[in-house]
């Protein structure tokens, strides 16, 4: 019976340890899944290499306003993981303020921790992306995506330029109010940086298109010192 018994113990204790073998295994796979997954994210969301480092960690929050900002951006995180038609935000303010950096935030932590598909780009790039892309026809499918993904992030509207026609629109604001409207149909959020005040943005881009936007999205002032250009007189 002893014999027995420390075989048995034995092929427990061999059972056990290959047990945890196999499961070290499977979360080094699930890990790796991940990975994959996050970097596929990232590569697919046209975010710049510069901001796919932008985190809320380290965004420099001094003063109250900056605090507020940053826990709003950092609150639609959660918000938006647990509905994805919740409303967006809307970051206006000077330039170098931190805009772009709390709304890159945003796109990494959805991406990185959530694994939800996000679509990051200035409003030039992004049109511009959709443009010279009819060459090759696929510009349907990238106005497409930027209606239907589950977080568009436009940085900087307002500075794309149009030439407008008679009857005061052009390619520009036509196929910017197709995506909004159509992410505003659909309950789909935006966040959208800009540095113009809501009359200026809707001279340059349209009363149609602001309209929805002050409806899809919280509204975040950031007027505060240019953040860039403090860094340079520091070191200077």
């Amino acid at each position: 019976m002893g014999h027995e018994d420390c075989g048995c113990k034995q092929s427990l204790n061999a059972i056990a340890e290959l047990t945890r073998e196999y499961e070290l295994m499977e979360q080094q796979r699930e890990f790796e899944r991940l990975q994959y997954k996050i970097k596929r994210l990232i590569d697919n969301s046209m975010m710049g290499l510069r901001f796919q480092d932008r985190i809320f960690d380290n965004y420099n929050a001094i003063t109250d306003q900056q605090k507020i900002a940053l826990r709003v951006a950092n609150n639609f995180c959660g918000r938006f993981a647990k509905d994805v038609h919740c409303k967006g935000l809307f970051f206006s303010g000077a330039v170098g303020t931190g805009k772009t950096h709390l709304a890159a935030a945003i796109a990494n932590r959805i991406m990185k921790e959530h694994y939800i598909p996000v679509l990051f780009g200035t409003a030039p790039g992004l049109l511009n992306k959709i443009k010279h892309s009819f060459d090759d026809g696929s510009g349907d499918k990238i106005a497409n995506m930027l209606c239907n993904v589950p977080l568009l992030i436009i940085d900087d509207l307002g500075k794309e330029y149009a030439r407008k026609n008679a009857d005061g629109w052009s390619w520009v604001h036509e196929t910017l109010y197709e995506v909004i409207n159509q992410r505003y149909e659909n309950y789909l959020p935006l966040i959208v940086t800009t540095n113009l005040t809501l009359p200026e943005l809707e001279k340059r881009v349209d009363k149609a298109i602001v309209s929805r936007l002050v409806e899809m999205c919280d509204g975040i002032q950031c007027n505060w010192e240019d953040y860039r250009m403090k860094k340079a007189a520091g070191a200077a």
